[in-house]
Parts: structure tokens; C-alpha cells; sequence
């Protein structure tokens, strides 16, 4: 299956009503980290951060942000127009946990907010955790109140459903459950935090299974769950249809990919990464099945591959461009690769880019070696240059994955010179009409024995 597709103009303006994102033309410079990349003006009409005062716009007195956490993006079926000009649009859900609320767009021109502070319906405590899928059912992770809260969206109005779950240890019980992950199966996966445990529901609530499992313990255990991603072999939009789900836990300092039968694949702890403490808050998977995690502590967030290992770090303490202020909710529509972010005071939107990093060149013999490491799958295009003529092509529009690749090739066929290596990488998703990430290094070629 392809997933090339492009983005409507409505359908992004539609994503763009939740984050209320008001900023200047951004696009992605070549000296810019481009793991993630500005949406370009004509796609979101430079709206792609959203900050209170943007709420009050919308919502007046109504609310303000107070501990954002949890978010979720969808396209409703019921607001899925089928035609050559299909104008998609998004319904995204955000936790505003300290009013105890959800925030979202009713329409293009329109944002609600539902919920206030109780243990009654329509009424949450500190809720953090949030999911949706595109009949319209919201999941929510009522922490406070030890339940899960199951919502309905009809009509663009979200209404109260049923509770999943209340006070205790048994199966089907919470203490402090923080997040909460749905399958396109509707399976839904919650951190039972202070059970020390994952539970899965069917959509209707039913409990079905535990991990760790007491009859098929496989060594595993939890110590304070929080983050949860899944995605599974029925995934829509994946490349590769794998099943496993990714927690994290032990004070938010670890992340772990878990297979489904409870075996854990690859660990994640501080001592992977270029920092020397973490705080992983929010998890997502895209459609590569990369691993996408918040980082409370270093205003950041981290990309990791499918098989878990360290790609980049995006973003840096501030309110500037690719800077955040405590991210934590964080939610990817993979179809399109559109990333939606949540930060202490505001939101922000991007879209998936490709970074070119580490490019490394060496000379043995008459073989040139280029090395790099790709933040995500994209085309590529490499070549030897002299003043501005290609010499040597080393890769043409190869689809390469993300990580490290490697490019060889004789040069017995050049003489000797001062040359440029020159690498062009496109991502796949929709960005991949609007930004291309180029590096260039200096070499020089000797023929002399």
C-alpha cells in the first residue's frame, strides 16, 4: 500500500480550529533541525501554534489552559466527505487536566469545551489520558475518579456514554489510571498506574486481559506505568503491521516496547540518550512505526525506530521556533504524518520532516564511503559534484529507512580535485512536496599513487 497522499487546504485548516494556531509563514530553512517541519502557509495559513490568548478568542471566559496533558486526533466518519475534493477534516481532542475538561472542534469555525471538576457525569478529576476513534468514541482516562470515561461524539457534541471501571485491584479496577491507547480493532489499552499494571478492554468495557499476566508471566513487570502507544497487525495506516505496544514507567525514566504475548523487546533508559536525566510522558507510533515520546524535563521530544533505537531529538526549552515549554500530550494522524503537540501553556503543529545528521565521508584505495543517519524513511538522491555538475551519482531517489545508510563507490574514474558530496533527502508523508533537506561536505580526490 502507498501512503503518499497530500493534504487538503480545508482538511489542515480543520486540524488547525483545536491548537487555534496563529504564527508567521513558517518554513523549513536548510540549517533548521527538520525532524519535524512548519506546515507551509498555504497549507494552515501560518496557524500552527496556539497560546491562551488564542483560547479566549474562541472560548472567552469559558476556560484557559491548566495542565494540558492527554491528546488525540481523528477523522470522524461522520465529517468524512467522499469525493474527488475530499475536504477531510480532523476532530482533535485535548485534556485540559487542571480544568478538568476536553477541549475540541465542533467544526472548522468552532472549539467546546466539556466537562467540569466532580465525580459525576460529564464531570472528571485531573483526567490526563485521552483516545478516539472515527465512530465518534472518546476514551478518557478520569485519573482523580479511578476510571475510564467513555464519551460519544454525535454530531460534532460529545455526550456521556458509560464508565469503565472504578476504585480497587481487581481486574477491571483502577488506582490512578493515567493514559489510555486505542486500537483500530477498538481494543483499548490503560496504564493502571498505581496497580503497576496494563489492562485491555473491548470498546464496550470488557476486560480481557493483564499484563503482566499471572498465567503466562514471561518476567514481566511494571513499576508505576504511565505512557502507553499500540498499534497492531490490522493497523491502517502502517507500514509494517506489527503488534506491540510501548509503556513507560519507573518515574517516567524508562520506555519498553512489549510484544503481545507480554515479552519485552527493547528497553530505553536515560543512559541511551544525550541527557543526563529524562522525564518520558506522552508515547505515539507513526506510520513507519517509529516511536515518538515527550520529554517533560529537557523541553523536547525524542524519536526513536521501530526496533526502539535513539534517531533525534527535537525541539529546546523555549517559545521560540523548535523550542517547547514542557510538551507532553502528543498525537500523530499517521495517514498524513501531521503531529500535534501539547505544552505547558499552548500547542503546537507539524508535519513529519527528515533530518540528514553524523555525514561522514572516507577514501580507501578507489572507493569512496559517504555515511548518515536519516531521521525517518525518505527518498534520496546523492551525488558527487564539481562546480555544480553532478560527477558521480552515488544513490538516485532510493528509499531508504530511517537510521544509519551507507553509500559506496569507486572513483578511479575521477581525477584529482576538490570536490562536493551532496545529498537530498525528501520525506514521504505530505511534506514531501514542500521541503527537501540537503547537506553538503567538501572532499578532495587525489589520483596520485
Amino acid at each position: 500500500m502507498n501512503l503518499i497522499h497530500s493534504v487538503d487546504r480545508k482538511f489542515v485548516a480543520g486540524t488547525m480550529i483545536f491548537l487555534i494556531l496563529a504564527g508567521a509563514l513558517a518554513y523549513c530553512a536548510q540549517n533548521n533541525p527538520t525532524t519535524l517541519v512548519f506546515p507551509p502557509f498555504g497549507h494552515c495559513y501560518g496557524m500552527r501554534k496556539g497560546s491562551e490568548r488564542h483560547l479566549w478568542m474562541f472560548l472567552g471566559d469559558r476556560t484557559r489552559f491548566k495542565n494540558p496533558q492527554g491528546l488525540a486526533a481523528v477523522k470522524l466518519k461522520q465529517n468524512d466527505k467522499q469525493g474527488k475534493k475530499d475536504d477531510d477534516e480532523l476532530t482533535v481532542y485535548g485534556v485540559n487536566s487542571g480544568r478538568h475538561q476536553i477541549i475540541y472542534n465542533k467544526s472548522l469555525l468552532s472549539l467546546a469545551a466539556y466537562g467540569k471538576k466532580g465525580n459525576k457525569k460529564g464531570r472528571f478529576m485531573n483526567p490526563e489520558g485521552i483516545a478516539a476513534n472515527a465512530d465518534g468514541d472518546v476514551l478518557v482516562a478520569d485519573t482523580g475518579n479511578h476510571r475510564i470515561v467513555h464519551l460519544i461524539n454525535r454530531d460534532n457534541e460529545l455526550h456521556h456514554l458509560k464508565y469503565i471501571g472504578e476504585k480497587g485491584e481487581a481486574s477491571g479496577q483502577f488506582q490512578n489510571p493515567s493514559q489510555v491507547a486505542l486500537t483500530d480493532e477498538n481494543f483499548l489499552y490503560v496504564t493502571d498506574t498505581g496497580n503497576n499494571r496494563v489492562q485491555i478492554f473491548d470498546i464496550d468495557g470488557t476486560h480481557l486481559r493483564s499484563y503482566p499476566d499471572p498465567n503466562h508471566n514471561l518476567g514481566l513487570s511494571f513499576d508505576s506505568p504511565e505512557g502507553i502507544a499500540v498499534t497492531t497487525e490490522k493497523a491502517r495506516w502502517s507500514r509494517f503491521h506489527s503488534a506491540f505496544f510501548c509503556v513507560t514507567d519507573s518515574g517516567r525514566a524508562r520506555i519498553r516496547k512489549i510484544d503481545m504475548q507480554g515479552k519485552t523487546l527493547a528497553t530505553v533508559v536515560p543512559a541511551d540518550l544525550p541527557f543526563d536525566t529524562v522525564d518520558f510522558a506522552y508515547l505515539a507510533i507513526d506510520y513507519y512505526e517509529n516511536i515518538w515520546v515527550t520529554d517533560i524535563a529537557n523541553h523536547t521530544v525524542h524519536k526513536f525506530d521501530r526496533n526502539l533505537d535513539y534517531l533525534a531529538s527535537y525541539g529546546e526549552k523555549g517559545s521560540d521556533d523548535f523550542q517547547f515549554d514542557e510538551p507532553r500530550g502528543i498525537s500523530i494522524w499517521r495517514k498524513f504524518g501531521q503531529v500535534f503537540i501539547a505544552e505547558k501553556k499552548s500547542a503546537q503543529y507539524y508535519w513529519i520532516g527528515i533530518d540528514l545528521l553524523d555525514m561522514t565521508h572516507k577514501i580507501e584505495k578507489d572507493t569512496l564511503t559517504v555515511s548518515y543517519k536519516l531521521t525517518e524513511t525518505g527518498r534520496v538522491h546523492a551525488a558527487v559534484m564539481q562546480a555544480d555538475r553532478s560527477i558521480l551519482t552515488l544513490a538516485k531517489d532510493q528509499l531508504q529507512t530511517s537510521g544509519y545508510q551507507r553509500l559506496t563507490a569507486s572513483i578511479d574514474s575521477l581525477s584529482t580535485g576538490d570536490y562536493t558530496i551532496a545529498i537530498k533527502a525528501k520525506p514521504t508523508y505530505s511534506s514531501r512536496k514542500y521541503f527537501v533537506k540537503e547537506a553538503q561536505i567538501p572532499i578532495h580526490i587525489s589520483t596520485e599513487k
